[in-house]
């Protein structure tokens, strides 16, 4: 059995709730139904919009497969399958991108839209952390490695 730590705990629960969110938004896509938005967002203004569909699949389907990705591959290094330097490597590629695209989505959010989708703010949000923790470990991994290897 796997040692329980943090460091990879955390971003697995991140990912369950990145997938939960985008969850949210994608079933009130595809059933046509009401957000409940917090804060007082407008979250089925923003999620009805054309801006709301990428290839004619809507964003929130994006966000489940990344979050999704960031799930397995926490997973799997947290039981050594794979290694832990890898790991963070592909999270902040993949995170990394995905701001990219959250950005592009908070820029159509205020500018043209001049709406704020709350349970997207706190996807974007769960994305940056990924990206922050997972970039982080990767670099810090790399400098370990440095320092460990004989001239």
């Amino acid at each position: 059995m796997a040692e329980l730590s943090t460091k990879w705990l955390v971003p697995s629960l991140l990912s369950v709730g990145g997938i939960g969110i985008d969850f949210i938004l994608f079933y009130a896509k595809i059933s046509y139904t009401s957000t409940a938005c917090p804060l007082g967002g407008s979250c089925d203004l923003v999620n009805n919009s054309v801006f709301s569909e990428m290839f004619g699949i809507p964003v929130s389907v994006f966000g489940i497969l990344s979050f999704a990705f960031f799930l397995v591959i926490s997973l799997a290094a947290w039981h050594k399958m794979i290694e832990e330097k890898m790991a963070w490597m592909g999270m902040a590629i993949v995170s990394g991108l995905g701001l990219l695209g959250a950005l592009y989505f908070v820029y159509i959010m205020v500018f043209v839209l001049g709406a704020i989708c709350t349970w997207c703010v706190f996807s974007h949000l769960i994305l940056l952390t990924i990206f922050l923790l997972s970039y982080t470990n990767w670099k810090k991994g790399e400098n370990g490695t440095k320092r460990g290897k004989k001239r």
